[in-house]
């Protein structure tokens, strides 16, 4: 299994790991991404579809209502992709396949299908310290 440390903070209190996607140019685009337990499905900034390689045929717009924030209804595109988590020590995962939603915002959010689903995941709030560990 590779084991990814993740970023941990108190203020705001939350987890982060780093996504990176490849682009069409065979380039990577590196970011932090906030680990939501509580999410199904990834979200991403809808500007990533137009440099990021994904299945074009997955594509679909879809119209979420509610998806954690009471009372909000937005339309995101969803779409199979592929994501490399990475750490600050520069260890990496292999190339792991999710279904993502991509909308209007600017917030990266790594939900629990597909990329947490499949590994161990190990938060210690009070030491500020964690991990995720993918087979």
């Amino acid at each position: 299994m590779t084991r990814i440390s993740l970023l941990i903070s108190k203020d705001p209190v939350q987890a982060e790991v780093y996504v990176n996607f490849q682009q069409t140019d065979g380039s990577a685009h590196k970011r932090p991404a906030i680990i939501d337990t509580g999410a199904e499905i990834s979200l991403f900034p809808l500007d990533l579809l137009s440099f990021i390689a994904f299945d074009a045929h997955s594509r679909q717009e879809i119209i979420l209502e509610q998806a954690g924030v009471v009372g909000q209804k937005f339309t995101a595109i969803e779409v199979q992709t592929h994501i490399v988590l990475e750490d600050s020590q520069g260890n990496i995962t292999k190339s792991i396949p999710i279904r993502a939603w991509f909308a209007d915002t600017d917030r990266w959010i790594l939900g629990m299908t597909d990329a947490l689903a499949r590994g161990i995941l190990h938060i210690d709030m009070p030491a500020l310290s964690g991990y995720i560990e993918i087979p």
